[in-house]
């Protein structure tokens, strides 16, 4: 059976920085004092030109004295959005899953540089469009001592032409598919605003609609401490089929104090499966029956391996960008995977959680969020040991 994701979101160039101090002075001096003030969050996301703001300096400069460096350490292909999706391509290579993504990038430079990364994989690119204007790109600054060695990152994000990307440029193509994927709208401000509507066409057209989130500086400061707006009537939840946060976004979008709160109170509306990671702790997972076999909200342990080498200081290689993206796509693939052979309500959500949380992991194993293969189905053969060894040793589940 062939199934068809349409993808929507940012895709952008990271310019990564490594052994960024976030307790040293340069970082602290621009670090923010309160809620949605444009100074730097470590874990969180902040506009350039809000910092810019904040700091009274351009963007450039403010970059420099954090990092002392005159570039980032390495470039790759960013966006939560595409990430997520380079990856669910690379798990299903040779499956007969389409994927398509559709965003916009700029005429410049890093906008070629962005196409030319797409160009070495197999998503389907034929509805991403080039705009005239700066192609969205981010800084990605990274301690990877932060946390007791976990390791964390802090992101400065030029939105560019992405501001200009709206549901008009969404035409019947995207909703042409058995699975959607809203990755990171918060960041894409004119999908995000419209996120009741895409989701509504899509639930009425048949497909199933998968929502992950990212840190809504946006809102953060439009309403600081206040909760982060992800669909305007409560009503729309139910036309979510899988929705997928980290701990922060899941207590930011619910107004809930802790994880456990906000997975009750979107399962209270109606969202058939939700999925909350958590760094290094368990990922918290629930499903009411809809799409996968139901689950009571249930911890998930994390992939060892990883976490070991990270805790180890073993960071040479690797760093936590992407790690959350990556998550995302694993859960899509195998999704993608499953339904070729399940209805929805039968599929395995431990089985998917496990590509999941493997592909998350592996992640911080090499720099930046984009694994770049030499051959078709490289990722695919590193990560399967890893899912394989991951599901014979999981312990229990726990309830929280």
């Amino acid at each position: 059976m062939r199934i068809k994701i349409s993808g929507v979101g940012c895709s952008l160039l990271d310019m990564i920085y490594t052994d960024i101090d976030f307790g040293g002075r340069a970082f602290c001096r621009l670090a923010s004092k309160k809620p949605g003030d444009g100074g730097l969050v470590p874990g969180g996301l902040v506009f350039g030109e809000d910092l810019e703001r904040f700091a009274n300096t351009e963007l450039r400069t403010i970059v420099k004295s954090i990092t002392g460096k005159s570039g980032p350490d390495s470039v790759n292909l960013g966006g939560p959005a595409i990430a997520a999706l380079v990856n669910t391509a690379q798990l299903c290579f040779d499956r007969e899953i389409e994927i398509q993504f559709f965003g916009v990038r700029g005429s410049d430079a890093i906008g070629r540089h962005i196409a030319g990364f797409l160009a070495q994989t197999t998503v389907n690119i034929d509805h991403y469009l080039v705009s005239e204007g700066m192609s969205p790109a981010t800084t990605v600054l990274c301690d990877p001592a932060y946390g007791g060695g976990i390791g964390e990152r802090s992101f400065i994000n030029t939105i560019g032409v992405a501001s200009k990307y709206g549901t008009e440029d969404l035409d019947d193509a995207f909703f042409d598919a058995d699975l959607l994927f809203f990755g990171a709208t918060a960041i894409v401000p004119e999908i995000h605003a419209h996120l009741d509507v895409l989701l509504g066409r899509g639930k009425a057209g048949g497909c199933l609609n998968v929502v992950a989130t990212v840190y809504d500086f946006r809102s953060e400061n439009h309403n600081p401490g206040g909760p982060w707006p992800l669909v305007g009537a409560d009503a729309a939840y139910a036309h979510i089929d899988l929705l997928i946060m980290n701990g922060l976004e899941a207590c930011k979008i619910s107004g809930e104090p802790d994880p456990a709160g906000a997975v009750r109170y979107f399962g209270e509306r109606g969202v058939g499966t939700v999925l909350v990671t958590r760094g290094p702790d368990p990922v918290l997972a629930y499903s009411d029956g809809s799409l996968f076999a139901a689950m009571e909200p249930t911890f998930l342990p994390v992939c060892e391996r990883p976490r070991a080498e990270l805790l180890a200081g073993d960071h040479s290689k690797g760093d936590t960008t992407g790690c959350g993206d990556n998550f995302a796509g694993g859960l899509l693939a195998d999704l993608g995977i499953q339904l070729q052979s399940k209805s929805a309500g039968h599929l395995d959500l431990h089985r998917a959680c496990a590509w999941g949380i493997c592909s998350g992991g592996l992640a911080s194993t090499y720099a930046g969020g984009v694994y770049a293969e030499s051959r078709l189905g490289e990722k695919y053969r590193l990560l399967k040991p890893l899912v394989d060894r991951y599901r014979r040793q999981q312990p229990a589940p726990e309830s929280p």
